[in-house]
């Protein structure tokens, strides 16, 4: 039952970042062009935003290494 709830957060978190996504390039292409993002549009900018988050976890060192890969 906790793996239902887990999922279900899961979903709720991504699709409150793809809305959130949604509605700053609908209003941005709104404002410039007079159109709404498409779906694959919200997808290509989730991605590239998810990629740039990594890079910069990368840059503050935040990736550990496991315990089990230090040397003793």
């Amino acid at each position: 039952m906790e793996l239902v709830f887990a999922l279900l957060i899961l979903l709720l978190m991504v699709g409150l970042i793809y809305f959130l996504v949604w509605l700053v390039l609908s209003i941005i292409g709104l404002l410039i062009f007079g159109v709404v993002a498409p779906w694959y549009l919200v997808l290509l900018a989730m991605g590239f935003l998810f990629m740039l988050l990594e890079m910069y976890e990368q840059k503050l060192g935040m990736y550990h290494d496991d315990i089990t890969s230090r040397k003793k």
